[in-house]
C-alpha cells in the first residue's frame, strides 16, 4: 500500500514581524538573507501566491541588468528553498514563480480580510473591534518603502480605518489618520458631553493643524461645530503665566513703533534686534506685533526649532502656515508657479523626475513674495523671523530676497538675534542689509538698576532692601531673564541664596517641580524649544487628562508659554538645564520613543533621523537622513540637502543613493569636486542608474570645463531606452562640441532630435535643438538652421516651444558675433515673415524680439520699443513667459538708455516675476535681468544691494546658466567699484573673462570687460591703464557696430587724462551690460 503524502501547513505572517511557520515550526533562518524574504514575501501577497518571472525580475532587481536579475532570481529562490525546507518551496515553471503551489498555504492577510468583511457585513461595532485586532502593526513595517507592498499596504490601512469607525473607537483612528475631521469631530463631542471644553478645544486645535499639514481647512460640519465650541458659557480658564510688564525698553520701543509708521507710509523696509541671551529680545518683537496687530497689520512669526534635523525652511512654514490657515483666500492671488512653490515649501509639491536631483528655489521665492505682497497691498505685514542666529541657510537667503521688496510697500521684517553667534552668512545678510536701505538696527542693552528694581517688585511682591535689589543686580547684570529668575527666588521674609552662578538659580527652580512635570518636560525637550500637545504626550507617555493637567501646571508655573502653534519654553536656557539634568541612558532611551513617535506622526524626517541619532542608532537613522537630504533637494536648499547626505554617509559611506545625491548637490553649487563625487557614485551604482550618473558627469564636465573626464564618462557607454538615448546623444554632442569637432556634435544633435520628435520628448528636444543652434552658430548656418526650424515648428506645434526655448539663448549669442547688424535686421525680418507665412506662432514672436534686439544695439531706440513691445504681447499670447520676459528686459534697456528710470524698473519687475515661472529658461533670463537692474540703480548702495540680492537669489548651476553669468558679472563688478568694494570687483571681472575668453575673441562683451577693467584701474589710481583700457573698449564696440558705446568709451579715455588718480570709473551703458552670450549648455536633467 502506497504511503500516504501528507501535505504541509505553511501560514505566512505579513501584519507586523515577518514570519513563516511550516508544520507550526518557525523557519527563521529564512529573514537572514533578504532576497529570499523579499521574494517569500511578493509571491506570499500576489493573487494565488504566484507572479510572471519577468514581473518577479522587474519588481525586486530593476535596478540590474537582465542577466544578473534572473541570477539573483535563482539565488534567492534556491535559498528560500533551503531555509524552509523544501524544494517544493519555491517553484520556477513555464515562465511562473510560485509559492509551495503543493501546501496548504495561509496568510494573516487572508485572515484578516476575511474576518473585516464579515465583521463589516454584520454591523456589530464589538464584531468590528475584534476584526480589526488582527491587523496588528500593518502590513510590513520593516519595509515601509517597498513599492511592491505598496498598493496592498494602502488598502489594508483602509480597511483597518473602516473597521475602527465602525467600532467607534475615535482615538485609534485619529492616531492613525490625524486628517480625519469625522474623527476628531467625535472624540470633540464626548469631551463636550463630559463638560470638558477645555480638552475639546485642544482637540479642535490638532484638528485644525492637522489639516494644514495637508493643505486643507475644516469641513462646514466642523466650522459648525467650532462655532458650538466658542460660543458656548466659558469655562473658567486656567490660571498663565503672566510675565512683568516691560520696563526700560520706551526709547527702543519708540524708535520700533517709528520705523512701523514708515512701512505704514508704504515706505517699508527691516528692523534688526540683537542683545545677548535673556535680554528680552522676543518679548520685545511681541510687543511690536501686538502695536500692529491692534492697527490691523497682518503679523507673522517664525522661529527654528532648535534641534538638528529640522527640514529647511521651517521658520517660513510655521509663519505662512498660521497665514493660510486663517486666509486661505490669499492662495487664491498667487500665480502658478507660485502655488507650486508653495506647495514644495510645505513639502507638497511633485517630485522630481530623478529623484535624487536638486531642483532651484525659484518657484519658493516666488511663492513667498507674491503671499507677502498681497497680504501687504491688503492691510500691511509684519514678518517676524526670531532667533536668526539659529536658522538654516535656505531661510537666510529667503529672508535676504524679501527684505528687498519690503522696502517698497507696506511690509516690516522684524529680525531677532545674537549677533556673536550668527553664521558666516547670517552676518553677511545682516551687514549687507545695513550697508543697503530700509534697515535699522536695536541693540537692547542691560537694564538700567532702576529698571532692574522694578522687576523685582513686580516679580516678589514687596518692597525689598536696597542691598538686595543691589545683589540682584549685579548677579543678573541687568539681564531681564535672570532678573526675574532671582526675584522669583526671593522668599516670603525677603532673603534671598545668591548662587555662586546664574544657571544654578534656573537648576534651583526646575528642581522644585511636581516630579511628573519635571520628567514630561525633560523628556520633550529633546523635542526642541517648541513642542506640540501631541509631542508632549507621545515623548511622556502621557494620556489626554494626563497631558491637559501638566500643561496646565507648566503654563501656570511659567515655564512654558502657548503660541499659535503650540507651546514653547519660556527661554532656552530653561530647555538647556532639563536636557542637562537627564542621564544620558535615559536621553538615549527618550530619543529612540521620540523617533518612534515622530515616526508614527508622519513628522519631518529629519526630525526622526535626529532623534534615532541621538539614541546612537546610526543605522536606522540613515533612511530618514536620506529621505530629510531628498525633501530638502526637492525644495532647493543645497546646502541642508548636503548636510544630511554627509551625516548619512558617516553610517552608510558606500551607499549609491547617497553617493549619488551628494554629487548632485555639490554640482548645484557650482563645486568642481562634484566630478569626483560622481565618479564615486558611479562605482557604487549598478544598471540604468549607473547609465545615468555617467551621463550626468559628462554635462557637469563640460559645464565646469572638463573635457577629458566628459569623454572617459561617455566612452562605451550604451543607452538602454530613448530618453536616456537622447541625453547620452546630447552629452556625447556638447562634449565634442566642447573639444571643436562640430562634425560630430551635429551628428549626435540630428539623432538626438529625430528620436526626441519621434518619442514626443519635449524636455528632451530642448536639450537637442539648443545643441545643433550651437553647432549651426559655430559653423556660419545659425540663420538657415533658426528658418528651418520654423517650418518644422508650424508642422509640429505641440514640440515648437521645446525647439525656440533651445534657441533663446544660442540667438542672443549670435546678436553678439561679427555680423553687421544691417544684415541681422534684414534677417529678422525675413524670419518674421517665414514665421507668419508658415502659421508659426512662436516663430513670429522670436522674430520681432530678435528684430527690436538688433534696433537697440544700432541705437534706434524708438524702433527698438515698438518691436519689443509686440513681441512682448506675441509671446504672452502663445504662453511663452520666457520669451515675454525677454522681450520685457531688452525694452527696460531701451527705456533706460531715454533716460525713463522709473518705467524701466517697472518692466524689470514684470520681466523678473516672469523668468521666475520658467523652470528651464530662468536660469538664463535671470543674470540678464538683475545686471539691468544693477545699471538702473541711480545710487551705488542701491546697485549693491541688488548684486547682493542677486547673489541670494541665483546661486549654481541649477540656477543660473555658467554661460548667461557674464551678463550679471561684469555690471556688478562696476557697481562693486563705484561701492569702493574692489575685492569684490575683482572677483566678478575674472569670472567675466573666464567665461567670454572661449566664446568670443573679441567683440562687444570684450569691450564691456575692458570698460568695467577700467572702472577698476581708475579707482585704484592707475589713470594710464584705465586710459588705454577705455581706448581698447572704444575700438571693440566700434568693430563691434555700436557706436553709441564707442563714444562713450572714447570720451571717457579723454576724460581719465584730465581726471585725478582715483576717480570713480565710467558708467557702464545699458546697452550692453544685460545681455551675452549663448548658454552652449543647457539646464542639466
Amino acid at each position: 500500500m502506497d504511503r500516504e503524502v501528507r501535505t504541509p501547513e505553511v501560514h505566512v505572517g505579513l501584519l507586523g514581524d515577518f514570519r513563516v511557520t511550516v508544520d507550526g515550526c518557525w523557519a527563521g533562518e529564512l529573514t537572514e538573507n533578504r532576497r529570499a524574504a523579499e521574494l517569500v514575501k511578493l509571491l506570499a501577497l500576489a493573487p494565488q501566491h504566484r507572479r510572471h518571472r519577468e514581473e518577479v525580475v522587474e519588481v525586486l532587481w530593476d535596478h540590474l541588468e537582465p542577466d544578473a536579475a534572473l541570477a539573483n532570481l535563482h539565488k534567492a529562490a534556491s535559498y528560500a528553498r533551503k531555509a524552509l525546507g523544501s524544494k517544493e518551496a519555491v517553484v520556477l515553471r513555464g515562465g511562473w514563480v510560485h509559492l509551495w503551489p503543493a501546501a496548504s498555504l495561509s496568510t494573516d492577510v487572508e485572515v484578516f480580510d476575511l474576518q473585516a468583511r464579515r465583521a463589516i457585513t454584520s454591523g456589530d461595532p464589538q464584531r468590528c473591534a475584534q476584526a480589526a485586532e488582527h491587523y496588528g502593526a500593518g502590513l510590513l513595517p520593516e519595509d515601509p518603502y517597498a513599492e511592491w507592498a505598496a498598493e496592498t499596504r494602502e488598502r489594508l490601512r483602509h480597511r483597518y480605518l473602516d473597521l475602527l469607525r465602525r467600532a467607534n473607537r475615535w482615538e485609534d483612528v485619529v492616531r492613525h489618520e490625524p486628517g480625519d475631521e469625522q474623527a476628531h469631530r467625535e472624540i470633540i463631542r464626548d469631551l463636550l458631553r463630559q463638560d470638558r471644553r477645555h480638552a475639546a478645544l485642544r482637540q479642535w486645535q490638532q484638528l485644525r493643524a492637522s489639516l494644514s499639514e495637508l493643505g486643507l481647512r475644516p469641513d462646514r460640519e466642523s466650522l459648525a461645530l467650532w462655532r458650538e465650541l466658542v460660543d458656548a458659557t466659558p469655562v473658567l480658564a486656567p490660571v498663565r503665566y503672566a510675565p512683568p510688564p516691560m520696563v526700560g525698553r520706551d526709547l527702543e520701543l519708540a524708535r520700533a513703533r517709528r520705523v512701523l509708521e514708515q512701512a505704514g507710509a508704504g515706505r517699508g523696509g527691516t528692523l534688526l534686534v540683537t542683545g545677548d541671551i535673556g535680554i528680552g529680545k522676543t518679548r520685545f518683537c511681541e510687543s511690536l506685533l501686538g502695536k500692529a496687530g491692534r492697527l490691523g497689520w497682518t503679523t507673522l512669526r517664525g522661529s527654528p526649532s532648535q534641534i538638528d534635523g529640522a527640514a529647511p525652511w521651517a521658520p517660513i512654514v510655521e509663519a505662512f502656515d498660521r497665514v493660510l490657515r486663517e486666509r486661505p483666500d490669499l492662495v487664491e492671488a498667487l500665480s502658478e508657479p507660485a502655488r507650486d512653490g508653495l506647495a514644495r515649501l510645505f513639502g507638497r509639491g511633485a517630485p522630481s523626475p530623478s529623484g535624487a536631483e536638486v531642483r532651484g528655489r525659484q518657484p519658493i521665492l516666488l511663492a513667498a513674495s507674491q503671499l507677502l505682497a498681497a497680504a501687504a497691498t491688503e492691510r500691511g505685514v509684519v514678518f517676524w523671523i526670531d532667533d536668526l542666529h539659529l536658522v538654516d541657510e535656505a531661510t537666510i537667503q529667503l529672508v535676504h530676497y524679501v527684505a528687498r521688496a519690503a522696502r517698497y510697500g507696506r511690509m516690516l521684517i522684524v529680525l531677532a538675534y545674537q549677533r556673536d553667534m550668527l553664521s558666516a552668512t547670517g552676518s553677511k545678510l545682516c551687514a549687507n542689509l545695513l550697508a543697503g536701505e530700509g534697515a535699522t538696527e536695536i541693540e537692547l542693552a542691560p537694564l538700567t538698576p532702576a529698571d532692574s528694581a522694578s522687576i523685582v517688585r513686580t516679580v516678589s511682591g514687596t518692597e525689598l532692601p536696597a542691598a538686595t535689589m543691589s545683589a540682584v543686580y549685579q548677579m543678573a547684570e541687568g539681564n531681564p531673564f535672570f532678573t526675574e529668575e532671582l526675584a522669583s527666588a526671593i522668599g516670603p521674609d525677603g532673603s534671598l541664596s545668591l548662587p555662586r552662578r546664574l544657571r544654578e538659580i534656573v537648576e534651583t527652580r526646575l528642581g522644585e517641580l511636581e516630579p511628573a512635570l519635571r520628567s514630561a518636560l525633560q523628556r520633550v525637550a529633546v523635542a526642541g524649544v517648541r513642542f506640540s500637545a501631541d509631542e508632549l504626550a507621545a515623548f511622556a507617555g502621557l494620556n489626554q487628562t494626563e497631558l491637559f493637567d501638566l500643561l496646565d501646571a507648566a503654563l501656570q508655573i511659567g515655564v512654558v508659554i502657548e503660541t499659535p502653534g503650540g507651546y514653547r519654553f519660556r527661554n532656552a536656557i530653561l530647555r538647556e538645564t532639563l536636557l542637562a539634568s537627564l542621564p544620558a541612558h535615559r536621553r538615549r532611551a527618550t530619543h529612540r520613543c521620540a523617533a518612534e513617535a515622530l515616526a508614527r506622526a508622519g513628522a519631518a524626517p529629519g526630525r526622526i533621523a535626529h532623534h534615532l541619532l541621538g539614541a546612537e542608532a546610526g543605522a536606522e537613522a540613515v533612511p530618514w537622513l536620506e529621505r530629510a537630504a531628498l525633501d530638502a533637494a526637492a525644495a532647493g536648499a543645497v546646502a541642508e540637502a548636503r548636510a544630511f547626505v554627509e551625516r548619512a554617509l558617516e553610517h552608510a559611506p558606500r551607499r549609491p543613493s547617497l553617493l549619488e545625491l551628494r554629487a548632485n548637490c555639490l554640482f548645484a553649487a557650482g563645486e568642481r569636486t562634484s566630478l569626483a563625487a560622481f565618479t564615486d557614485a558611479i562605482e557604487a551604482a549598478r544598471g540604468k542608474r549607473r547609465r545615468r550618473l555617467r551621463i550626468r558627469q559628462a554635462r557637469a564636465a563640460v559645464v565646469l570645463g572638463d573635457v577629458t573626464t566628459a569623454n572617459r564618462a561617455l566612452d562605451g557607454l550604451v543607452a538602454a531606452t530613448p530618453a536616456e538615448r537622447v541625453d547620452l546623444l546630447v552629452a556625447r554632442g556638447f562634449a565634442a562640441s566642447a573639444r571643436g569637432d562640430l562634425r560630430v556634435a551635429e551628428r549626435c544633435a540630428e539623432e538626438a532630435r529625430r528620436i526626441a520628435i519621434d518619442e514626443g520628448l519635449a524636455a528632451e528636444l530642448t536639450s537637442a535643438a539648443t545643441l545643433r543652434a550651437l553647432v549651426a552658430h559655430s559653423r556660419g548656418e545659425w540663420q538657415h538652421q533658426i528658418e528651418l526650424d520654423l517650418l518644422d515648428t508650424s508642422k509640429l506645434p505641440q514640440l515648437a516651444a521645446s525647439v525656440h526655448d533651445g534657441h533663446l539663448c544660442v540667438v542672443e549669442h549670435y546678436l553678439y558675433g561679427d555680423r553687421p547688424y544691417d544684415e541681422l535686421i534684414d534677417f529678422a525680418v525675413r524670419l518674421r515673415e517665414t514665421a507668419k507665412r508658415s502659421g508659426a506662432g512662436r516663430g513670429e514672436a522670436f522674430a520681432t524680439v530678435i528684430l527690436g534686439e538688433a534696433k537697440l544695439l544700432t541705437g534706434d531706440l524708438d524702433a527698438a520699443e515698438e518691436h519689443l513691445r509686440e513681441g512682448a504681447e506675441l509671446h504672452r499670447r502663445v504662453g511663452s513667459s520666457a520669451g515675454q520676459s525677454l522681450a520685457l528686459q531688452r525694452r527696460a534697456e531701451a527705456v533706460l538708455l531715454g533716460g525713463r528710470v522709473a518705467e524701466a524698473r517697472e518692466l524689470l519687475a514684470q520681466a523678473l516675476e516672469l523668468a521666475r515661472h520658467s523652470t528651464l529658461l530662468g536660469r538664463h533670463l535671470l543674470p540678464r535681468i538683475y545686471g539691468t537692474m544693477i545699471n538702473a540703480a541711480t545710487e551705488p548702495k542701491t546697485a549693491i544691494h541688488i548684486v547682493d540680492e542677486a547673489e541670494s537669489a541665483i546661486t549654481g548651476p541649477a540656477e543660473i546658466c555658467r554661460m548667461c553669468t557674464v551678463t550679471f558679472a561684469v555690471p556688478a563688478a562696476v557697481a562693486c567699484v563705484r561701492s569702493e568694494r574692489l575685492d569684490r570687483a575683482e572677483h566678478y571681472l575674472e569670472l567675466a573673462k573666464d567665461i567670454a575668453q572661449p566664446i568670443w575673441l573679441g567683440g562687444a562683451w570684450h569691450a564691456a570687460i575692458a570698460e568695467a577693467e577700467a572702472s577698476l584701474a581708475a579707482a585704484i589710481g592707475k589713470p594710464d591703464r584705465a586710459e588705454r583700457l577705455l581706448q581698447t573698449a572704444g575700438e571693440l564696440f566700434a568693430a563691434a557696430g555700436q557706436p553709441h558705446d564707442a563714444r562713450r568709451c572714447r570720451a571717457g579715455a579723454g576724460g581719465q587724462r584730465r581726471d585725478s588718480p582715483g576717480a570713480a570709473g565710467p558708467r557702464l551703458a545699458a546697452s550692453w551690460s544685460c545681455v551675452g552670450p549663448a548658454a552652449v549648455v543647457p539646464q542639466l536633467s
